[in-house]
């Protein structure tokens, strides 16, 4: 039961018919996360196409089995709409969940707009398999993280998805995935990012929320966006 405690679901329905759901996937709090966090070995899901991290993929599986009674059907489903839209956001482990249940509802149907993941471990066991799940995400997806942030780097032979947004000292960098590529990879190699001493200074400290939301806030100032 306490794993299935692990989101929130938030709707909006608007005047003209529209409904914009949005599905908050929360990162370790119990135990059982940790256990999750630890079933890294690869399993091939037939629903994605390809292998992908066991333990985040069972989890993700649970949240798309609660929350389907609870989303607006997509058209061609009974009391279906093309007028409902889905988010889905998360941190840390509910960020590599996100990824999934994203994917797992587009494939069903489910118009997802936009997929957001702060502080995420790696879920694929391969590039090729990122490219296969890739496919399925939407255009406003991005990962989101820190380079004293060890977590975004384990497990060390995974691979991520999606365009990052990376923050490394002072600095923000948007980066394409299709450009972390070849010799362009760095960004993405834990054996040349993974700086042990300061990691370890920080790590309470980088991986939190918080952390996050102040240098995202700090970069909205920089950037004068209203």
């Amino acid at each position: 039961m306490s794993q299935r405690e692990c989101y929130y679901l938030y709707y909006e329905v608007h005047s003209n018919g529209e409904t914009r759901q949005q599905l908050f996937c929360r990162g370790t709090t119990l135990f059982d996360d940790v256990i999750t966090c630890l079933q890294a070995w690869c399993v091939n899901d037939e629903e994605l196409g390809c292998s992908v991290h066991f333990g985040f993929n069972q989890h993700a599986n649970r949240v798309v089995e609660d929350v389907l009674p609870l989303l607006v059907p997509p058209r061609g489903k009974e009391g279906g709409t093309n007028h409902a839209t889905v988010e889905v956001c998360g941190h840390s482990l509910g960020g590599a969940v996100a990824m999934l249940v994203a994917i797992k509802l587009r494939k069903r149907g489910y118009f997802v707009t936009r997929v957001t993941s702060l502080a995420s471990p790696r879920f694929c066991s391969g590039v090729e398999e990122s490219n296969i799940l890739k496919q399925w995400l939407s255009k406003e997806t991005i990962r989101i993280e820190d380079d004293l942030d060890p977590v975004t780097y384990l497990p060390p032979m995974g691979v991520s998805v999606g365009d990052k947004l990376w923050f490394a000292k002072d600095e923000a960098y948007m980066l394409p995935k299709d450009s972390l590529s070849g010799d362009n990879d760095w960004p993405e190699s834990v054996w040349l990012n993974l700086r042990l001493f300061e990691t370890v200074l920080n790590l309470f400290k980088t991986h939190r929320v918080g952390s996050y939301v102040n240098r995202l806030e700090q970069l909205v100032k920089d950037m004068d966006i209203d």
